[in-house]
C-alpha cells in the first residue's frame, strides 16, 4: 500500500502535518487492521502477537473483507507493522479515531446499528442510517463526522486511482466524485464548528489516560483541523501543478471555493503550496546568466532550455495563482528576463538578431511585469528593424551584379558625400571627376556651362576600369589589324573588285573578327563587391538648381541619397556592367565601330596600293558557258567571254538573247519555288515534331488533347500535299529550264562555227 510521501509543509500547526496528506485514510491504523475505534490496548497487542507469530510460522493470514472500505491492494506486513505502533501511541490513535468512523456511544457500539452496521462492511446501509440520525440532535454530530469521513475517504480512494492511472473516465464515475468532494468538505466544514463533536474527541482523550492528551492538544486539534483538510486538495492542486494538469489543478481549486471553510486560509496554504515550483523555476534560472555570459554564442540553447525546463512549471503556476500574485510575477518575470539576458548575449556574439525574435516574442508573452513586457516588445521591435535593415542591405548587395543603375536627384544645396569608394565601397585613395555641359540663352548671347564633381575611388576600382580600357583598345586593333593582313594576302590572287566592295568586305571581316576575338580576350571576373568596370558614377542631367547622378552601387546610392535627405530611382540597364565578355557595357558599340572603320580605312589602303597591279594584270579567257543537267539550275546564268555576238547583230544573235532572258526568269521562278518549298518542309518538320509529342505522351500514359493532336495531323497533311504539288510544279520548270539551256548552248555553238 502506497504510503504518504513528498508532503509539504502548508500547516501552520504541526499537529496534524505528518497525516494531512491525500494518503490520509490509506494509512489510517484503524482502515489498515481493520479495527474498531472502540477496541482497547489489550486486543491490539492480542492481534498484533497473532499476526506476528502466523510471519514467523510461514503463515500468510486470511483475508479479511470484513470492515468499511477495505484497502486494495491489501496492505502488506510493513503496512501493519506501522498501524500497530501508531495505535500504540496515544496521540496518533486520537488522530486516527478523528478519522475513522464513531459509534454514537463508544462504550456500546453494538448499540448503535449504523456502526455496527459499517464495522461489519454494510457501508451503504450504514450511510442511509446516518443519514437519518444526522436528523436527530442527540447523534446529529457523529453522524455528521461519520459522513464527512466517508465521503472524504471514498473522494480520496478516487484520487489514488487517478495517480495510478486508473482515473474514472466516465462522466457518471466523475460527477460521482466531484459529489464525494463537495458532501465531504460540507460534512467538515459543519463539524469543525460543532461543540458536540470536539467534546466527544475530549472525553475520548480522557478515557485513553495519556498524560500528553491534553484539553489544550484537543484544542490544537480542533484549530489545525480546517487547514489539514485544505491543505490535502492543495497537495493534489500542486501535485496536479507539477504535471502540467491545468484541469485537474482547477478542480481542486473549485472544491475549494465551494467548501465553506475561509478562503483567505486557502490562499495562504495555495501560497505555501506554489512556493517550491517558484523555488525550482528560481534554481532553474539563476545559474543562466554566468552561462550566458561564458558561452554567448550558445545563448539561444540556453534561453531555450530555460522555456522547456519551466514550461510545465509556469503551466502550473499560472494555474494555482492569479496574475496579480506577486510569486506568480516573480516567476514568470524571472524566466522573461533570464531570456532576454540569452538573447542580448547571443545577438551580440554572433549578430544572428533574427534567431533571436522568436525567442524574445515568447519572453514577451510571459512578462506580468509592465516595464519588462515593454522592454522586451522594444527589442522584438528593435530585432525586426534591423533584421529588416540587414534584409534590405542584402538586397542591395544582391542588386550589385544586376543590370541596373541608381538615380539620385538633388535640388539645389551642398551636395555631400562619404568618403567611400564608389565602386566598391572600400577606403577611397583617388577621385575622379564627374561632369555635364549643356548651354544657355540669355538675351542675345549663348552661354556654354557645366558643373563637375570628384567622387571618390580606390586604387584596386580604377586598376578595373584600365582594364577594361585597356583590352577593348587591344580587342579593336587586333580586329582591325588582322582584317588588314588578310586583305593584303589574298588581293593578289583576285581580280579587280568595285572600291566600294572591297572596303564593305574588309569592314564585315573586322566586325566577324572582334567577335570570333572577343570570345577569346576575355576580362577578370569583377568580386562581389564592385560595381562595374568602368566608372560607378555618372552625370547625366544637369542644370543650375538640379543635378542627377546615376550609381552603379545601389550600397553607395542609398549612402549617397540619405546623407543628402533624398530618395533613391531604380532603372534598368540594357547593357550589362558587370561579367568577362569584353564586349558588354556601356562603349562595346562605340568599339566595334572604330574597329569597323579602322578595318575600312585599311583597306581602301590596300586598294590603294593593289589597284596598279590590277590593271596592268591580263585578262583571263572564261570558258563558254555549260550548265549543268542536274534538276536544280545553277543560281545565276554565266555567258561566256570569248566569241560573245555584239548586241547590234541580228537572227542567231537575237534568239540567244531571247533564251537567255528566258533561262533567267525560269531561274527566278524555280528559285522562288525553292525557298516556298524550304518553309513549307519547315512546318511540316514542325507538326512532325509536334504530331510525335503527342504520340510519345499516349504511349507513356499521359492524357493527350485529342483537338490539338488531331489539328496538327491535318495541318501536317494538308501542308504535305501542299508541298508534292508545289515539288511537281517546280520539276517541270526545271525541266523546262535544261530545254532552255540546251537551246541556247546549240545557238552558241553554231554561233561560234560562224553562223549567224
Amino acid at each position: 500500500m502506497a504510503t504518504a510521501s513528498g508532503h509539504h509543509d502548508y500547516l501552520q500547526h504541526d499537529i496534524l502535518r505528518d497525516v494531512a496528506t491525500p494518503q490520509l485514510y490509506r494509512v489510517n491504523a484503524f482502515r489498515v487492521l481493520r479495527l474498531s475505534v472502540t477496541v482497547d490496548g489489550t486486543q491490539i497487542s492480542r492481534q498484533q502477537k497473532t499476526r506476528e507469530k502466523m510471519q514467523k510460522l510461514g503463515i500468510a493470514p486470511p483475508p479479511d473483507h470484513s470492515g468499511p472500505l477495505p484497502l486494495t491492494p491489501p496492505p502488506d506486513a510493513e503496512d501493519i507493522r506501522k498501524a500497530g505502533q501508531r495505535l500504540h501511541d496515544m496521540q496518533s490513535r486520537i488522530v486516527d479515531e478523528l478519522f475513522w468512523f464513531w459509534p454514537a456511544d463508544h462504550n456500546d457500539g453494538d448499540a448503535d446499528a449504523a456502526y455496527k452496521a459499517a464495522c461489519e462492511g454494510q457501508i451503504r446501509y450504514a450511510h442511509q442510517l446516518w443519514r437519518q440520525q444526522k436528523e436527530q440532535p442527540v447523534t446529529e454530530a457523529v453522524a455528521a463526522h461519520n459522513l464527512a469521513v466517508l465521503y472524504h475517504a471514498l473522494a480520496l480512494d478516487f484520487e489514488h486511482a487517478s495517480t495510478n492511472e486508473v482515473a474514472p473516465a466516465d462522466p457518471k464515475a466523475q460527477a460521482r466524485r466531484d459529489k464525494y468532494w463537495a458532501l465531504a468538505l460540507e460534512h467538515w466544514g459543519a463539524f469543525s464548528g460543532n461543540e458536540s463533536g470536539w467534546n466527544y474527541i475530549l472525553s475520548r482523550a480522557e478515557a485513553l489516560d495519556d498524560p500528553r492528551l491534553t484539553s489544550g492538544f484537543v484544542r490544537r486539534l480542533r484549530d489545525s483541523l480546517p487547514e489539514a483538510i485544505l491543505s490535502i486538495n492543495i497537495n493534489l492542486a500542486v501535485r496536479a501543478a507539477k504535471r502540467g494538469c491545468v484541469d485537474e489543478v482547477k478542480r481542486h481549486l473549485l472544491y475549494i471555493r465551494k467548501s465553506g471553510f475561509d478562503l483567505h486560509l486557502a490562499t495562504s496554504l495555495l501560497e505555501r503550496g506554489a512556493s517550491p515550483l517558484v523555488e525550482q523555476v528560481r534554481r532553474i534560472c539563476e545559474p543562466v546568466s554566468d552561462r550566458s555570459k561564458a558561452s554567448p554564442e550558445k545563448a539561444n540553447q540556453l534561453a531555450t532550455s530555460v522555456l522547456r525546463d519551466c514550461r510545465i512549471l509556469l503551466t502550473g503556476i499560472r494555474a494555482l495563482l492569479g496574475k496579480e500574485h506577486h510569486l506568480r510575477q516573480a516567476a514568470f518575470d524571472l524566466v522573461a528576463s533570464t531570456v532576454r539576458g540569452c538573447m542580448i548575449d547571443y545577438g551580440n556574439a554572433t549578430e544572428d538578431w533574427s534567431g533571436c525574435v522568436p525567442l524574445l516574442e515568447h519572453a514577451a508573452g510571459l512578462a506580468l511585469d509592465e516595464g519588462l513586457q515593454a522592454r522586451l516588445r522594444e527589442d522584438v521591435e528593435q530585432v525586426q528593424k534591423n533584421q529588416a535593415e540587414e534584409q534590405h542591405v542584402d538586397e542591395l548587395k544582391k542588386a550589385v551584379t544586376a543590370d541596373r543603375v541608381y538615380e539620385v536627384t538633388i535640388h539645389g544645396g551642398q551636395i555631400r558625400m562619404a568618403n567611400l569608394c564608389t565602386c566598391c565601397l572600400g577606403p577611397a585613395t583617388r577621385e575622379q571627376p564627374v561632369s555635364y555641359e549643356w548651354e544657355e540663352t540669355r538675351g542675345m548671347t549663348r552661354y556654354k556651362l557645366s558643373r563637375s564633381f570628384k567622387f571618390p575611388i580606390c586604387n584596386a576600382c580604377l586598376q578595373h576600369q584600365a582594364e577594361y580600357s585597356l583590352k577593348r583598345a587591344v580587342l579593336v586593333l587586333l580586329a582591325a589589324g588582322i582584317s588588314i593582313g588578310i586583305a593584303y594576302l589574298v588581293a593578289g590572287g583576285i581580280e579587280m573588285p568595285e572600291w566600294l566592295q572591297f572596303v564593305l568586305g574588309g569592314g564585315a571581316l573586322t566586325l566577324v573578327l572582334a567577335f570570333i576575338l572577343s570570345a577569346m580576350i576575355r576580362l577578370r571576373v569583377l568580386p562581389e563587391e564592385h560595381a562595374c568596370r568602368d566608372e560607378a558614377v555618372e552625370m547625366p542631367e544637369a542644370s543650375r538648381n538640379r543635378v542627377v547622378f546615376r550609381f552603379h552601387n545601389p550600397l553607395y546610392a542609398e549612402a549617397f541619397a540619405h546623407s543628402n535627405g533624398v530618395s533613391v530611382k531604380t532603372r534598368q540597364m540594357s547593357k550589362p556592367t558587370r561579367g568577362s565578355y569584353i564586349l558588354a557595357g556601356k562603349g562595346a558599340v562605340l568599339s566595334l565601330i572604330v574597329a569597323v572603320i579602322l578595318g575600312g580605312i585599311g583597306h581602301s589602303i590596300i586598294y590603294a596600293v593593289r589597284e596598279d597591279d590590277w590593271q596592268r594584270s591580263p585578262s583571263r579567257p572564261t570558258p563558254s558557258y555549260s550548265p549543268p543537267r542536274s534538276s536544280t539550275p545553277s543560281p545565276a546564268y554565266t555567258p561566256p567571254r570569248q566569241s560573245t555576238p555584239f548586241r547590234s547583230s541580228t537572227g542567231l544573235s537575237s534568239r540567244i538573247d531571247a533564251g537567255k532572258a528566258r533561262a533567267r526568269a525560269l531561274e527566278s521562278e524555280i528559285s522562288q519555288m525553292d525557298s516556298q518549298l524550304g518553309s513549307l518542309s519547315s512546318s511540316i518538320g514542325r507538326y512532325k515534331r509536334e504530331i510525335e509529342g503527342y504520340e510519345s505522351q499516349a504511349r507513356s500514359g499521359l492524357r493527350v488533347n485529342q483537338y490539338s493532336y488531331e489539328q496538327a495531323l491535318a495541318n501536317h497533311n494538308r501542308l504535305v500535299e501542299q508541298y508534292n504539288a508545289l515539288l511537281v510544279r517546280r520539276n517541270a520548270k526545271c525541266s523546262q529550264y535544261d530545254q532552255e539551256i540546251d537551246s541556247v548552248n546549240d545557238m552558241v555553238e553554231r554561233y561560234n562555227r560562224g553562223e549567224r
